[in-house]
């Protein structure tokens, strides 16, 4: 079951997507997956509905084998978790491409995040693209730090994250264990070092920023 096709939560929220573009790198599984599942186990939240993305071809059922292998070296269990990965799904898809970026939206129901898991150039590049085709309203971004390679560079990304969502939708993070940690950016010298950032809020897809956003 999609995010689409998934009902109202018991307050009336809609259900929420965290799409991961480059799913199958090594940021998802030894990162974003294993943090991910935690949250979800601390919390017991309904979701996110996961779907994961990459240039290369693949099942669903290897990419749920992927996350639940993860999940588990996150020693992440529960109903929550096993919901999470039962329900995940895998689309291949060029993250710079126009109509697959415009495939993979249309078929993300509900709130959507979108998290880039991509090297920096390509991140740049899908944001482009993005820019162009536009996202659902109340799309979310998140994205990990550094961000470009100097000031002018952050500044460059930064002003083109605005151009297509607002600037509170749009949170990164150090690189670390604990996905669960975010911020928002700012077109700043430090958004291209490698220091971790100091938290803001639990991720876009969690309740409670949702509540809060």
């Amino acid at each position: 079951m999609s995010a689409a096709d998934a009902p109202a939560g018991p307050h009336g929220e809609r259900p929420q997507t965290l799409l991961v573009l480059g799913a199958r790198g090594d940021l998802t599984k030894r990162l974003l997956l294993p943090g991910l599942g935690s949250l979800v186990a601390a919390s017991g939240l309904t979701g996110p509905h996961l779907v994961g993305s990459d240039r290369g071809e693949g099942s669903d059922e290897e990419w749920r084998a992927l996350v639940a292998r993860a999940f588990s070296e996150g020693d992440a269990s529960g109903a929550a978790v096993d919901a999470v990965v039962r329900d995940t799904r895998y689309v291949a898809a060029d993250a710079a491409g126009a109509d697959d970026l415009r495939g993979l939206l249309a078929s993300c129901g509900g709130r959507l995040t979108l998290y880039f898991a991509l090297p920096p150039a390509v991140t740049v590049e899908a944001c482009r693209t993005l820019a162009r085709i536009g996202v659902p309203e109340g799309t979310r971004l998140v994205l990990e730090k550094p961000f470009g390679t100097d000031a002018a560079s952050a500044t460059a990304l930064n002003e083109l994250l605005h151009s297509f969502v607002p600037e509170d939708h749009v949170t990164g993070r150090g690189v670390g264990r604990d996905a669960g940690r975010a911020h928002r950016t700012s077109p700043s010298t430090s958004d291209t070092a490698s220091s971790a950032p100091r938290p803001r809020c639990a991720p876009p897809w969690t309740r409670h920023c949702a509540n809060t956003a």
